[in-house]
């Protein structure tokens, strides 16, 4: 997909949705950076996690300053000439006018008060467990994040793997290994994390 990428920060990140009408939470990369208190390396782009419900809330809020193009199928749509399908789950935003991508926004399932796995159903987690405050925005949990990276992990996966785990604690570490054993049998993680290493 085309286009170069200048991510926002975290600080600006919470300015621009200082405002939004919907819960959102930072996820990706900088969210564990959070969780770790540090950075451990420079990040491609700077993720958000919104529900799929609020989704258009957010949208339309947006929408006035930002340019926001749906990604699917390995290529990019404008949301503003495409209807949006109820499978789409991540879009891509910058200034009005063009410019460099500067914050993806990651669309999933959570109503009720339970985040749902968007790859495996089977997998939830009741939303008060799904996010946690890192004194300057909501961020998705550690565990979720990993989850996400279980299913086929990359290098920079794998080097997150060694800086996170070790530094969980019991139940976010149980709940990551029942998570990843359910969805993603294959995966690499998916008896390590029982040892931890």
């Amino acid at each position: 997909m085309g286009g170069s990428w200048e991510p926002l920060s975290v600080a600006e990140v919470v300015t621009l949705l200082a405002d939004a009408p919907v819960t959102w939470w930072l996820s990706g990369g900088y969210a564990l950076d959070e969780f770790l208190g540090f950075t451990t390396r420079t990040h491609a782009d700077i993720d958000v996690t919104v529900s799929r419900l609020e989704w258009p809330a957010m949208h339309a809020a947006l929408r006035p300053t930002l340019d926001i193009w749906m990604a699917r199928g390995g290529q990019l749509f404008n949301t503003d000439d495409v209807e949006v399908p109820d499978d789409v789950r991540n879009f891509w935003a910058r200034q009005r006018g063009g410019g460099p991508w500067q914050v993806q926004f990651n669309v999933e399932p959570i109503s009720e008060g339970m985040w749902t796995y968007a790859r495996d159903g089977r997998v939830t987690r009741p939303e008060s467990q799904s996010a946690w405050w890192s004194g300057r925005a909501w961020c998705i949990s550690p565990g979720i994040q990993l989850l996400w990276k279980a299913k086929a992990p990359t290098p920079k996966d794998e080097e997150d793997y060694r800086n996170v785990v070790p530094r969980l604690d019991s139940g976010e570490r149980a709940w990551l290994s029942e998570a990843v054993r359910t969805a993603h049998w294959a995966s690499p993680w998916a008896h390590r994390l029982e040892g931890i290493p």
